[in-house]
C-alpha cells in the first residue's frame, strides 16, 4: 500500500468522491491530506510501543558530545535520527530476559534540549544500547490493522477540515471512534508477539493441580 492509496481509501470512507494520484497535485483533496496524513501518521505510532517500529542501536564513542552540559548526568549523546520515543537503555551484554522487565533494569537516563535537538543524558560511558520507537518512513512494515485504524483516523481529520459544517464533526467523532477500537485491536495483536508473553516458568493453578495429580496416579 502507498501513501496515496490510504489516503484515497480515507477520502472514500467519509464519500468525498474525488481520488488523488498525489499528494502534490492541484486539488483540495490532495492538499488537505498532505497536510493531514504525516501528523496523523506520527500521532498513531506514539500511541503504542509498536514492535513493527522497533530499532535498537549502538551508542559509542561518536555519538559521545564532549562539549554539552546535562547536569546532573556526566555524558550526553547524539540520538539516532529517526528516534520517536526511547524505551530504555541497556548494556552490550544485557541478558535478554531484560525484554520482559525493560527499563526497570535498564540505565538511568533522561532528556536535554541542545541546540534545538534532543539528546541523551546519563551518567554510563560509552558503549550501551538504546532501544527505541522509530519514526518508519515505509508503511508497509505497518500490519494491516494500524493501516485500518491510520485510515479511520485520517478519515476523521479529513472529515473535520471538508464536510459542511452541519455533518462534519459528528461524522469525524465516528470515524475517530471507529480508528480507536481499531488501533486498541490492532496494539493487543502487537504485543501478543514475543519471547515473553507468555512466561513459561508459571503456569494456571488449573494446570498445576492436574499435572501434580497426573503424577501421583502413575507412581
Amino acid at each position: 500500500m502507498t501513501i496515496v492509496e490510504l489516503c484515497n481509501r480515507a477520502l472514500d470512507i467519509i464519500g468525498q468522491g474525488a481520488m488523488i494520484e498525489s499528494l502534490d497535485e492541484v486539488s483540495p483533496e490532495a492538499e488537505m491530506c498532505k497536510r493531514h496524513f504525516m501528523p496523523t501518521y506520527l500521532m498513531a505510532l506514539d500511541m503504542f510501543n509498536w514492535s513493527f517500529a522497533r530499532r535498537d542501536e549502538i551508542i559509542d564513542e561518536e555519538n559521545l558530545l564532549s562539549d554539552v552540559t546535562v547536569l546532573p548526568y556526566l555524558h550526553a549523546y547524539e540520538l539516532p535520527e529517526d528516534v520517536m520515543r526511547i524505551l530504555y537503555l541497556t548494556e552490550l551484554d544485557a541478558p535478554s530476559r531484560i525484554e520482559s522487565v525493560g527499563f526497570r533494569d535498564g540505565i538511568p537516563f533522561n532528556f536535554r534540549n541542545y541546540d534545538g535537538k534532543k539528546v541523551l543524558a546519563t551518567d554510563h560511558r560509552p558503549g550501551f544500547v538504546v532501544h527505541y520507537q522509530a519514526t518508519i518512513e515505509d508503511i508497509n512494515l505497518c500490519p494491516p490493522l494500524f493501516l485500518g485504524a491510520l485510515t479511520n483516523l485520517l478519515a476523521a481529520e479529513l472529515a473535520a477540515s471538508s464536510i459542511g459544517s452541519n455533518d462534519r464533526v459528528n461524522i469525524s467523532n465516528k470515524m475517530r471512534q471507529v480508528a480507536l477500537a481499531l488501533m486498541t485491536q490492532a496494539a493487543a495483536n502487537d504485543a501478543q508477539q514475543g519471547a515473553y508473553v507468555v512466561d513459561n516458568n508459571k503456569h494456571s493453578r488449573f494446570i498445576d493441580v492436574r499435572t501434580s495429580r497426573g503424577r501421583r496416579k502413575w507412581r
